[in-house]
């Protein structure tokens, strides 16, 4: 039985990851900050609370029971959030991945340790190249997209020392469990209050970025192909197709029979706006679907259906 840990598990990917592990038969591990695990997580978790600045504490865990695979999702995931907190966004992103590659690959038990890195889409920020791929050159704009360029770069490092450390490019990807501080989880939970007469607006800045956005649960399947991989490399992982803001609200008003009533529901707030704005993002997947076999197989319409009526149904609960 291969084992397994995830940091970072209490967070929609971690939480999604493990399920997935513990589906295909994996022993598996969970370490995240919060005191107690999200109630969404699988029992069969063996949960650890655990800050990924506690280099020496993961690092031990890894070793004494003998982690063959090593997902890192840990980290601050909110671009708006970052410039807020960019000291504490360069730690957690940056500066703790970097200690804890040197201190779990300067131990000779592990080896054969296999390492995730999960890198972002945000890196490419104002890039000329377009849809991107894994050459496309990396010109970050937020705190959260420079922590990761330099976690990216250092994984590399690693990588070309011999070590398998593998990267994936994940573009926007979403579930029910993102929190509403982001957009897609606004919209769909907004959406369901303004039919439910709960609400009478939806907030937003700029509805007119645009995103390559996936299904959450198509993305952490990715993930463990690339650390299945063969070989340590790295991946976009991405649908390949770009939609607005807009064309995510008027998806979500379309599934409660709101979509005719967008301007009188939808406002604008200048002050949701990101002090440095990426107009569009989009990745170019046919290198993981190529080399792995791996494509979304989720559409942005089924996703944000399934969103709405989730969030109907706990409102309503």
């Amino acid at each position: 039985m291969t084992r397994a840990l995830v940091l970072g598990v209490n967070g929609q990917d971690g939480i999604l990851l493990s399920q997935l592990l513990l589906e295909r038969g994996f022993s598996v591990f969970g370490v995240g900050s919060q005191s107690l695990p999200s109630i969404h997580l699988r029992k069969e978790v063996n949960y650890q609370r655990i800050d990924i600045r506690e280099t020496g504490k993961i690092s031990k865990l890894i070793s004494e029971s003998k982690v063959e695979r090593v997902y890192n999702l840990a980290g601050l995931s909110s671009v708006a959030e970052s410039f807020l907190n960019p000291v504490e966004t360069m730690e957690i992103n940056y500066l703790a991945v970097k200690e804890l590659l040197k201190a779990i690959f300067s131990d000779s038990r592990n080896g054969a340790l296999r390492f995730y890195q999960a890198s972002s889409s945000e890196m490419f920020g104002l890039t000329l190249e377009n849809p991107q791929s894994e050459t496309a050159a990396f010109n970050p704009v937020s705190p959260y997209a420079e922590s990761k360029v330099k976690a990216h770069i250092e994984s590399e490092n690693f990588r070309k020392s011999g070590f398998f450390v593998s990267c994936g490019i994940l573009f926007n990807h979403e579930s029910t469990l993102r929190p509403e501080r982001f957009i897609s989880r606004k919209i769909s939970s907004s959406v369901a209050r303004l039919s439910l007469g709960l609400q009478s607006q939806l907030v937003v800045g700029n509805i007119e970025a645009r995103r390559d956005w996936g299904a959450a649960r198509d993305y952490v399947d990715a993930m463990n192909r690339i650390l299945e991989h063969t070989k340590p490399d790295v991946f976009v992982v991405a649908t390949g197709k770009l939609h607005s803001v807009k064309d995510m609200i008027n998806l979500a008003l379309q599934r409660v029979g709101l979509h005719e009533r967008f301007d009188e529901l939808v406002s604008f707030d200048e002050n949701l706006l990101r002090p440095t704005e990426v107009m569009e993002i989009c990745g170019n997947p046919s290198k993981i679907q190529s080399e792995l076999g791996w494509s979304a197989k989720t559409d942005l319409k089924t996703l944000i259906h399934e969103m709405v009526d989730y969030d109907l149904t706990t409102i309503q609960r």
